[in-house]
């Protein structure tokens, strides 16, 4: 009996180690898991501030980015700008006039189609006629007439001062020509021009081409004009063909020009207008690089 005994209370004492075993057991579990949550923790954290500041680094490097973008930008055109003002170049009426001028075909027949019905001329596209064609009133300015009136005379050396003026040094190029309806011929014992055919009649149509406004630079000068026509009835007249009057008048036939002038001055913004554009790479000398018709 007393045996029994002491075998029941050497199994009870097994139970309590057991129990204490497992205890420990699974308090030391605990502790590991607390551990292994402690250093996610920690590595969550680290690497979650590497990340704030890596990313705030990127952030500052665009801003930085955009920044000296922006301050390039507003620099460049703060440039540009004192740029235009240090090259701009004031012009009188007159010389104005005379680039426009510069641009005068002859025509024995009324205003000339060369200008006034066409959309646009670029000098480096014309032929050596063509430009001799359109620089053709200069030209024929310094022509003279031959000792029994029968045609004209003009100096080779008088062209080429004029081609060479207007669209550029070394730009002439010795060629027959025409100007209005009378074509020049170089002759190669004396180096001049001689007319070879020529018409007669007058028109009654008179154009006016106006200069109302101009941007000018050292490298480039646009001249802006209005135009319109007026004939003998005292009607005037958009465009080069008169398919549209503007107006209907009881004016002197002498005094048409100074009234068509006065009525461009005052209309110039419902006309036709045509801009010229010369360039110059002195800031001195402007040759004829194109002009628009704006029909």
């Amino acid at each position: 009996m007393e045996e029994k005994k002491e075998n029941i209370e050497e199994l009870e004492k097994t139970k309590k180690i057991e129990v204490k075993d497992i205890k420990k057991e699974e308090n030391k579990k605990s502790h590991v898991l607390l551990i292994t949550i402690l250093i996610i923790l920690l590595l969550v954290a680290f690497f979650g501030f590497g990340y704030a500041l890596g990313g705030t680094g990127i952030v500052n490097k665009i801003k930085k980015q955009q920044d000296t973008k922006e301050t390039k930008k507003e620099k460049e055109e703060t440039e540009e700008k004192e740029t235009t003002k240090e090259e701009s170049v004031s012009f009188t009426e007159s010389q104005l006039d005379k680039y426009v001028n510069y641009i005068s075909p002859i025509s024995s027949s009324g205003p000339s189609s060369l200008i006034y019905n066409v959309d646009k001329v670029e000098a480096s596209k014309l032929s050596t006629k063509e430009k001799m064609n359109y620089v053709g009133h200069a030209i024929y300015e310094k022509t003279t007439k031959s000792s029994d009136f029968r045609y004209s005379i003009v100096a080779e050396e008088d062209v080429k001062k004029v081609v060479d003026e207007i669209y550029g040094n070394g730009t002439y190029e010795r060629t027959s020509f025409n100007l209005g309806c009378t074509d020049y011929v170089f002759h190669n014992d004396d180096n001049k021009y001689y007319s070879e055919t020529g018409c007669g009649g007058t028109s009654d149509t008179i154009v006016k081409n106006i200069v109302i406004d101009y941007k000018a630079t050292k490298n480039k000068l646009e001249i802006t004009t209005a135009y319109a026509f007026i004939d003998s009835e005292s009607k005037i007249y958009k465009n080069y063909n008169k398919q549209v009057v503007l107006s209907e008048n009881n004016v002197d036939f002498n005094k048409h020009e100074e009234f068509l002038e006065n009525y461009i001055k005052e209309n110039k913004d419902k006309l036709n207008h045509i801009v010229y554009v010369f360039e110059s790479e002195d800031g001195t000398n402007y040759y004829f690089k194109e002009f628009t018709n704006n029909k």
